[in-house]
């Protein structure tokens, strides 16, 4: 038989051949390869393409630098050898007549309009000089003329402590002032000896914009981007990045100044990115370009185009080719899948019934055939948890029963004894209408209304035994009445509140109160009693509660119905308050579920 089964199931077609199938992806795996290779050699002749662009653009450049700097330095020769500025820094200017000395001003004034005097068309030169007998003269503000106020004083001392330089000249990055015209300004130093031959020396300090360098290389058409103009240290004099003027390239990108030298001319610095460099021989002055690797890529953007356009071409092929197989191979196993979710949800009627014999196909059968002895066992199951269910809800509505009965029966025998038939007859009525209130016709949840009804019998019962001792009042809000909740589960703690709380006063002020309210879409149910029991019997109650352990029938009887009914929903608790002892119930508002039906829907 086990022979036949497997001669009948075998496999007649195997998932391995169409597999194969999907080894044609590694052709795209071998154009992905190929096309990072192209991109990458493009790549890299756009990056030596274009460091030799950026070269030759910083050597036109540097170039412009140099000249500006050899202007701005021409003009300093002129001036500090003008005899207009020896006789105005001479130390006897001070002992001329006011007339004299008013006419060397003019004089200056003069001078520094010519021609000579000019960086480039439009931009006259901007100096402060600084004799050795401390006059500071300067045409900052506008008009040339002596200064003698404090932020001037303080400017003239930041400039002279400027660190000396080698050369006739220092060009460094100028201290911050709001007397600068341009918050990024160079400054150019020059000192000379004083004319009358006494041993002084004044100091003649020339402006010049960072602005006036570049504006200078765009009249040329010469600008790169990302250039920079750097001292003997490696520090930014000039710049078209604002943010690295004054900081050095070992700040800005990792190199000192002294490793900016090689046959290469560029190096590789933070990011990918390209530090391109040039100095001429005999110059003061580095010039350097950060390439960002994106324009190597931006360069060579066409082959790259043309890459990624067929690398997009095959890239459709092959999806195309395994959105076929994934469905070919794929079908099957999702439509196994859902057939498995929806037993998973509880329908046993469904059936795969493949269409192929293959891997996937026997396994389909071997599905259906498990999904009917499933259903086989779960109907058997179901039939055993009915029963073992509805005895154990009646097991536990049983054990109440007895107990009252008990306990009323002996009182009609003591009635009878003492030949009081009317009571006899009365307490048999109520104890009849006891047990039909209890039957509540077979149903299991009952309006609010009729279980305090049973209560209600239940007292005038007990009243019987015990008399004037008893005295029970009912707060029952009319909105709870018509609220569906389990039968007798008042009764229970109603008793115990009797045996447990009035009995044991042994006197005529037992008061049992029984309140029924809404709140927070919730239905309480709460029996008072003025007992003796104190808060740590209430706490080994809630405790018992909690842990499931026996407290007594009623209590336990309830506690368990209420987790039949409302699991993690409902609650029975106990409290002190005041002179009160509460057992408070707790259900949600829209009932519970009735287990009975439960099982008998499966």
């Amino acid at each position: 038989m086990r022979k036949l089964f497997y001669r009948d199931n075998r496999v007649k077609g195997s998932l391995r051949s169409r597999i194969l199938l999907v080894f044609a992806a590694t052709w795209f795996i071998v154009v992905v390869i190929l096309a990072g290779v192209a991109v990458r050699t493009q790549v890299q002749a756009a990056q030596i393409n274009g460091v030799q662009s950026s070269l030759s653009q910083i050597a036109l450049a540097n170039n412009t630098v140099e000249l500006t700097t050899r202007n701005v330095d021409l003009i300093g020769i002129r001036l500090v050898n003008s005899s207009v500025v020896q006789a105005l820094c001479d130390p006897g200017f001070v002992d001329k007549s006011s007339e004299e000395r008013r006419r060397t001003e003019l004089m200056m004034r003069s001078l520094l309009y010519e021609d000579a005097f000019v960086i480039h068309p439009g931009h006259r030169v901007t100096l402060l000089l600084a004799c050795e007998d401390g006059r500071i003269y300067t045409n900052l503000g506008g008009v040339f003329s002596q200064r003698t106020d404090d932020r001037t004083l303080r400017l003239v001392e930041q400039l002279s402590s400027l660190e000396g330089d080698s050369g006739p000249y220092l060009l460094e990055i100028a201290p911050e002032s709001e007397l600068l015209p341009d918050a990024n300004s160079l400054v150019y130093r020059r000192r000379f000896a004083s004319v009358s031959g006494v041993n002084t020396s004044s100091e003649l300090y020339i402006l010049v914009r960072n602005a006036d360098y570049l504006n200078e290389m765009r009249y040329d058409g010469i600008l790169p981007n990302g250039y920079a103009v750097t001292d003997d240290v490696g520090k930014v004099l000039i710049s078209d990045q604002l943010e690295w003027i004054g900081r050095n390239t070992e700040q800005l990108f990792g190199l000192a100044g002294n490793a900016l030298v090689g046959q290469n001319h560029y190096q590789t610095v933070s990011g990918g990115h390209l530090l391109v460099y040039e100095r001429k021989a005999g110059s003061r002055f580095t010039g350097i370009q950060l390439l960002s690797r994106s324009e190597f890529i931006e360069s060579a953007r066409r082959i790259i185009a043309l890459v990624v356009l067929m690398a997009i071409v095959f890239l459709g092929i092959f999806f195309a080719l395994s959105l076929y197989l994934s469905r070919r191979l794929t079908a099957p196993l999702r439509k196994l899948g859902e057939k498995m979710y929806q037993t998973a949800g509880g329908d046993m009627s469904v059936r795969f019934e493949p269409r192929f014999n293959d891997e996937i196909g026997l396994i389909g059968h071997q599905f259906d055939s498990m999904v009917d002895r499933l259903r086989e066992s779960m109907e058997q199951l179901r039939e055993s948890e009915h029963e073992k269910r509805g005895a154990e809800l009646r097991a536990l509505e049983m054990q109440i029963n007895p107990h009252f009965m008990y306990n009323t029966l002996s009182t009609i025998v003591w009635l009878a004894s003492e030949e009081k038939n009317e009571e006899v007859i009365d307490i048999t009525k109520m104890l009849s209408r006891y047990l039909r209130q209890s039957l509540s016709d077979g149903r299991e949840f009952i309006p609010v209304k009729d279980e305090i009804e049973h209560v209600r019998t239940y007292i005038r019962i007990q009243s019987t035994r015990y008399g004037d001792i008893l005295k029970c009042h009912f707060d029952i809000q009319p909105e709870t009445e018509a609220i569906l909740m389990p039968k007798l589960m008042l009764q229970p703690l109603v008793e115990n509140a009797i045996y447990h709380g009035v009995k044991e006063r042994r006197d005529s002020n037992g008061v049992i109160r029984v309140c029924a309210r809404l709140e927070d879409h919730a239905l309480c149910l709460e029996v008072w009693d003025n007992g003796n029991i104190d808060q740590r019997r209430c706490d080994q109650l809630n405790d018992a509660l909690r842990s499931g352990k026996g407290i007594g029938i009623g209590t336990s009887t309830i506690d368990s119905r209420l987790k039949l009914y409302y699991p993690d929903a409902a609650t029975l608790r106990f409290r002190k308050q005041d002179c009160w002892t509460v057992a408070a119930i707790r259900i949600p508002e829209t009932g519970g579920t009735d287990p009975y039906e439960t099982l008998d829907r499966g």
